[in-house]
C-alpha cells in the first residue's frame, strides 16, 4: 500500500518521470490501472489541465489512467466509483476530489471493496475528519491525500495584490487606503 501511495504522488507531479528530466518514459508495470474521478465535466479548465498532467505523468510511468467525469453530480461520482469498485477488473486505485463534501462517503465505500484510494485537492470536512481522522488512522485503503493550503494561498493573493495596488495613488481610497472586495466560488468548493 504504501508503495502505491508514493507511485500515486509522484505519478500526479511527474517526480519520477524520465520525460521531465529529458529521458526516455520509465516503465514501472504494465498492468498497472488507476482511475481518476473528478466532479465537475471534462470543459473545466482546472481539470483539463490536472487530466493533462497526470495522464503525461502515467504515460511516462506506463500505467493505464481512466479518467471519469460527474459533471456536478456528486450522486454520479458516487455511482461510477461504485461501478468501478464493483468490475472484475478493477483498477489498482482510485484518485478522487471530495467533490461536495461526498469524500467520507467515497472513502467508506472504497473501504467496503478493499479498494486503495487517494484523495487529491479537495479534503474532509473538519467534521468528517474528526470521524475518520487521516489516512490509514480507520480506513485501511485511504492510503493518503494531497490537499493545497486554499487559505494559505488566498492569504498570499490579497496580500500581493494590496501591495501591488498601494503602488499607484490611483487604486487608493479617497482615505488613503487599499480597498478589497471578496469574491467567492461555489460553496461546495473548499478552494471557495
Amino acid at each position: 500500500m504504501f508503495r502505491l501511495a508514493i507511485l500515486i504522488y509522484l505519478m500526479m507531479f511527474g517526480l519520477v518521470s524520465e520525460r521531465v528530466r529529458g529521458g526516455e518514459s520509465t516503465n514501472i508495470d504494465d498492468d498497472y490501472c488507476v482511475a481518476l474521478f473528478t466532479g465537475s465535466g471534462e470543459e473545466n479548465p482546472f481539470w483539463v489541465l490536472f487530466v493533462d498532467f497526470m495522464s503525461a505523468a502515467a504515460n511516462d510511468l506506463g500505467i493505464q489512467l481512466e479518467v471519469f467525469y460527474a459533471d456536478g453530480s456528486r450522486n454520479r461520482m458516487q455511482l461510477q466509483i461504485r461501478e468501478v469498485c464493483q468490475r472484475a477488473d478493477k483498477p489498482d486505485c482510485i484518485v478522487f476530489q471530495s467533490f461536495k463534501k461526498i469524500g467520507a462517503r467515497i472513502l467508506r465505500l472504497c473501504q467496503r471493496y478493499d479498494m486503495p484510494v487517494f484523495l487529491v485537492n479537495s479534503g474532509l470536512t473538519d467534521e468528517q475528519e474528526e470521524r475518520l481522522g487521516g489516512p490509514r488512522a480507520k480506513l485501511s485503503s485511504w492510503i493518503g491525500e494531497m490537499l493545497p493550503d486554499d487559505e494559505g494561498a488566498g492569504y498570499k493573493l490579497a496580500n500581493a495584490l494590496i501591495d501591488e495596488a498601494k503602488k499607484d495613488p490611483r487604486r487608493l481610497g479617497t482615505d488613503g487606503r487599499v480597498h478589497v472586495i471578496g469574491l467567492n466560488g461555489v460553496v461546495s468548493h473548499d478552494a471557495s
